[in-house]
């Protein structure tokens, strides 16, 4: 097993799995919490890429 993969990063990788193909209520209850609240804040993993606003942005240009 790798160094930097632990407990939680694992926990993290299979809410993240979950949710994305079934619903955060679905990781919650995998992983024991009684509701997607904590599941939600903690565990799924956000995007950090906003979406591209290049057509918006450039009306700055004018």
């Amino acid at each position: 097993m790798r160094s930097w993969i632990t407990a939680k990063t694992f926990r993290k990788t299979v809410a993240t799995m979950i949710a994305a193909a079934h619903s955060p209520e679905d990781a919650a209850r995998q992983l024991g919490h009684s509701s997607d609240a904590v599941t939600r804040r903690h565990y799924i993993d956000q995007p950090t890429q906003a979406p591209d606003f290049t057509k918006t942005l450039e009306q700055l240009k004018r």
